[in-house]
């Protein structure tokens, strides 16, 4: 092969490899943008609602009224340890699959009255 046909298949070998980078980091920012977007979107969903009377996966139904409540009012005031940065109830209200809530709520639920 030639010099100069070697060289402009470096070229165009670069030239590929260069696209297909760019292929990737475009794909990277536009699944980044998604999950920014699906985050905000879950907080703003919940802050249209900032009190649940129900909480999914924790069954409040078993508890006398009094008890109902208290735990309720935890739920409601306690923030997630998850990245959601939303209250244990909106965070198990707004769809989410977060383990960490559903551990929190239960253990409210199981904790002693004050």
């Amino acid at each position: 092969m030639s010099r100069k046909k070697h060289h402009t298949a470096n070229r165009g070998a670069w030239h590929a490899m260069l696209i297909f980078v760019g292929i990737i980091f475009v794909a990277a920012i536009w699944v980044s943008l998604k999950d920014l977007r699906e985050a905000k979107r879950v907080q703003s969903s919940a802050r249209l609602r900032s009190y649940y009377d129900t909480v999914p996966g924790i069954p409040l139904q078993t508890l006398e009224a009094s008890r109902r409540e208290e735990v309720l009012r935890q739920l409601n005031s306690t923030k997630c340890v998850c990245e959601c940065k939303l209250t244990l109830a909106q965070c198990r209200n707004t769809g989410r699959t977060c383990k960490k809530s559903l551990e929190l709520g239960l253990q409210l639920l199981n904790a002693p009255s004050h």
